[in-house]
């Protein structure tokens, strides 16, 4: 997401233009076949506390080029369902998180800095971050692909489904938590250059849905998600 806002014109076509393409060669050669649109959380945009948790029902209101890009693809697949006759199920994925994810994302890079720190021998040190408060609601990817799983079985044509915890943490709580585990201390830096133009504050989800509908549940809790990401990357090292 954070790309967006360096290379807009490039995240827009990565993210609407390739699933466009996907989408009319399913309809130029007739395949029968089922398709997940993967969207994001970022779509629902700067929202009150009060408004939390986020349902599929609430309003959109994207605040970054990514968003309006996952919007836009959301979109297209409705004129594709309506238009065409395809079969799509949608969502709108929170964050994610697990082993061997690229340290470009907030949790994979933080345990990278806070291994390297524990490897180093030091007790305490210091890191540089944007905004440690923003409340993100994290998901393990394992979880996640049942739910695709899940979805592409048994989702209803058309709808949309969040696929989230349902649990806000604070990035400050993520590296509390890593730093619990890890047995060290750190000292926060904030960087102004690493804050978000339009940096979403709250983004808090609603699984009732997924749940009622599917059965899926997120079963793998954050401590062991950030147990497991530790234990990668001190066997790995950066990815």
């Amino acid at each position: 997401m954070a790309y967006s806002w360096k290379e807009p014109v490039q995240s827009f076509l990565n993210n609407t233009n390739i699933y466009l393409n996907v989408l009319d060669a399913a309809r130029k050669l007739n395949i029968a076949s089922r398709i997940l649109s993967i969207g994001s959380s970022e779509e629902y945009g700067n929202v009150d506390v009060e408004d939390l948790p986020l349902k599929e029902g609430s309003r959109l209101n994207p605040a970054s080029p990514y968003a309006v890009a996952r919007m836009s693809q959301e979109l297209l697949s409705k004129v594709y369902i309506d238009g065409y006759g395809l079969d799509i199920i949608l969502t709108r994925s929170f964050n994610h998180i697990g082993p061997m994810q690229r340290s470009t994302f907030v949790v994979s890079s933080l345990a990278n800095q806070l291994v390297e720190i524990k490897k180093s021998g030091k007790s305490k040190a210091n890191i540089v971050m944007g905004d440690v408060s923003v409340v993100r609601d994290f998901t393990d990817v394992r979880d996640v692909v049942r739910a695709y799983y899940l979805l592409l079985k048994e989702g209803k044509k058309g709808h949309v489904y969040n696929v989230c915890s349902g649990i806000g943490v604070s990035i400050k709580d993520v590296i509390q938590m890593m730093e619990k585990q890890l047995n060290i201390e750190v000292d926060i830096s904030i960087d102004q250059g690493l804050i978000r133009p339009t940096e979403n504050k709250n983004i808090i989800g609603s699984n009732e849905k997924i749940k009622m509908e599917l059965g899926w549940q997120n079963n793998i809790p954050l401590e062991q998600s950030l147990k497991d990401i530790i234990s990668y990357c001190s066997e790995n090292g950066n990815t």
